[in-house]
C-alpha cells in the first residue's frame, strides 16, 4: 500500500506536533520509600485506591477540577473474559481530594474518615468491575 498526497502531509504535522510535546514534557521521577503498600494495607486502606486517589488530588490541584480515569480489571473468571473498565473518580474521590484543599482544610479525623470511605468506595468498584456489573 502506498500511501500519498494529504496523508504523508498528515503524518508529518502528527510527527512535529509529537516531536513538540516530547521535547517539552519534563519529567522528575521521585522514588518515596518512608512508607509502601503494606503501610497503607495496615491502615485498612487499597494501595490502589491511593494510587487512584493521588491521581485524582493531582488533577484537582493543577486545574481545578477531576476527570473521569480509566483503569483496567480483568474479568478473566469469565469465559472469554477480557476486561472490563474501573471509573475511580467518584464522589467520595473528589470530596477527598478538595478536603485537601487549602482554603478549606479539613481536620486530620475528616481526611481519615474520606480517604477510608475512597478506599471501600474504590474496592467495591473493582468487585462490581470483576463481576461483569
Amino acid at each position: 500500500m502506498r500511501v500519498e498526497g494529504e496523508v504523508i502531509e498528515d503524518l508529518e504535522a502528527a510527527k512535529k506536533s509529537f516531536e513538540y510535546a516530547a521535547a517539552t514534557y519534563d519529567l522528575k521521577p521521585f522514588v518515596y520509600e518512608g512508607f509502601g503498600k503494606e503501610d497503607i494495607k495496615n491502615f485498612g486502606m487499597s494501595p490502589d485506591s491511593v494510587s487512584q486517589f493521588i491521581f485524582q488530588l493531582a488533577q484537582w490541584r493543577t486545574f481545578g477540577y477531576f476527570v473521569g480515569t480509566y483503569e483496567s480489571c480483568s474479568t478473566a473468571a469469565f469465559r472469554s473474559g477480557r476486561t472490563e473498565t474501573i471509573r475511580s473518580c467518584s464522589s467520595e474521590m473528589a470530596a477527598a481530594a478538595q478536603a485537601f484543599d487549602a482554603t478549606n482544610p479539613a481536620t486530620l479525623e475528616d481526611i481519615t474518615s474520606l480517604l477510608k470511605g475512597v478506599s471501600q468506595k474504590h474496592v467495591n468498584l473493582c468487585r462490581e468491575a470483576a463481576g461483569g456489573m
